[in-house]
């Protein structure tokens, strides 16, 4: 297979070691050596091993925009992209709304309490109405973008990107890759969007 040291573009990967919370940069060796690890997310993929029996998970935990790597293998104009913009934004509507439904549910069973009793079917429909919690993946990935979020603003006020894109994918679940061409397709129409933008930054 490829080698990172054959590629035309410089490149690298972010990922970390799972023990010590240590960013690690993967930019030598074999490219899908580097990418597996750095795409290793808590809960859905195992952790990988790496040099010295370290185990490496996605880099993503600690650096979601990775601008200082970039700088670090001599980038001059960074055009970042930042998947997480908005995402706090997002699971905040979908609370709310889900708290709107508890407090309908709420009302509708207080209309039948008196009568629960009696009509025991009434009580069961009234019981499988309640909102369900988050299954297990969805509160996973979830939680991993709540804090990459966090991570992402911190990171990148510290060191900022020339020009950061920000495609509307809030939309599009972590798990769900079979979006892919949705994803494209945002990512595409972020660049139509700040086409100006990136080529004052690069000089063009």
């Amino acid at each position: 297979q490829k080698c990172i040291e054959d590629l035309k573009t410089p490149f690298g990967t972010v990922t970390c070691d799972l023990m010590s919370g240590k960013e690690i940069w993967i930019t030598k060796g074999p490219v899908f050596d580097s990418v597996w690890p750095s795409m290793a997310m808590p809960g859905v993929f195992p952790p990988v091993e790496g040099p010295e029996g370290r185990w490496y998970i996605d880099g993503g935990i600690v650096n979601p925009v990775p601008v200082s790597l970039c700088r670090a293998l001599g980038a001059d104009v960074v055009i970042a992209v930042n998947l997480n913009n908005d995402l706090l934004r997002r699971v905040e509507i979908e609370k709310q709304s889900k708290g709107s439904n508890r407090k309908k549910t709420s009302e509708v069973a207080k209309i039948f309490a008196k009568a629960k009793n009696l009509i025991p079917s009434i009580k069961k429909e009234t019981e499988s109405d309640k909102p369900k919690p988050p299954d297990f993946f969805e509160t996973i990935s979830r939680s991993i973008n709540i804090a990459q979020d966090r991570i992402t603003k911190t990171r990148l006020a510290g060191d900022p990107p020339e020009i950061i894109l920000c495609p509307k994918v809030t939309d599009i679940g972590l798990l769900e890759t079979y979006r892919a061409e949705e994803a494209i397709r945002a990512g595409y129409k972020c660049c139509e969007a700040n086409i100006a933008a990136i080529k004052d930054a690069i000089g063009h």
